[in-house]
Parts: structure tokens; C-alpha cells; sequence
């Protein structure tokens, strides 16, 4: 019995070893290209929210969405963002200390920046794949040429 176990476990070792694979070249290209594309993408064009940026005139938009307006405070902050953008006389400072101050009210921050993320995500996916489909061709050429 034991000698049958080392038997199959040397077997197994030996395909193994020897690269017997079920995974085609174009599924090889595609899953390094993932790997390189994510490791390398830039937090404006992720899409793993953990590590992304949203830009603000993203949160804007979503704010002056009908969508987003659904309960009073959101509303407030719509109403206040339109006084913001409309107002005379303000900094840049000035306007990124109001800004602040509107979206961290009332904890809508992390469901603001969700929102604007989520209402980005075709924009990063599309590039995210061009940029995989553009890594697999260029190796599957260099494969190719050699």
C-alpha cells in the first residue's frame, strides 16, 4: 500500500515537473498579461477598488445625479454643491475646504466614492482589457519570432 502511494506521488511529481499542461499558449499570454497589466495599472484606471482613486469631478456628477438625491441629506448636499459651483469670490482653497466639508457629512463619503466608482468601472474595465489584449499580442509576436 505505501509503496503504491510513493509510486503515484513520484508519478504525479514527474508530469508535473515535465510540463504537461493542459493550458494552451493563448491561455498562458493571457493570464501572465493579467497578471502584468494589474500589477502595473495606475489607481485612476484600476479596477480593484481597494487601491483606486476617483476623481472629484466624478463624486460631482454623481452628486448632481437624480439618482444619488434619494434621502434629505443627499439632497442637502446636491442643493449645497449647486450653491458651491454658482458662489463668487472662492479660493480654490476656500472651495476645497466647503467641498470637504459637504461630503464628509453624515458619513455619505464611502457610498459617494463607491458611486462614482462603480459608475467609472466600464471606463477601467475597457482599458484594462485593451491593455491585456495589447500585451498578448505583442508577446505572441515575440513567441512567434523566435
Amino acid at each position: 500500500m505505501i509503496r503504491c502511494v510513493l509510486s503515484l506521488a513520484l508519478v504525479v511529481v514527474t508530469v508535473t515537473l515535465t510540463g504537461c499542461s493542459r493550458e494552451n499558449a493563448g491561455e498562458r499570454l493571457t493570464r501572465e498579461c493579467v497578471e502584468v497589466v494589474d500589477s502595473g495599472v495606475d489607481s485612476e484606471n484600476t479596477t480593484n477598488p481597494d487601491v483606486a482613486t476617483v476623481k472629484r469631478a466624478d463624486m460631482e456628477a454623481v452628486i448632481r445625479s437624480e439618482r444619488w438625491a434619494t434621502t434629505p441629506l443627499r439632497k442637502a448636499m446636491q442643493a449645497e454643491l449647486g450653491e458651491l459651483e454658482t458662489s463668487r469670490g472662492y479660493t480654490s482653497d476656500k472651495y476645497d475646504a466647503a467641498w470637504e466639508r459637504m461630503v464628509n457629512r453624515g458619513g455619505e463619503r464611502d457610498a459617494l466614492w463607491r458611486a462614482a466608482f462603480d459608475s467609472d468601472l466600464p471606463r477601467r474595465e475597457r482599458i484594462r482589457n485593451r491593455m491585456i489584449r495589447e500585451c498578448v499580442w505583442e508577446r505572441g509576436t515575440k513567441e512567434g519570432a523566435r
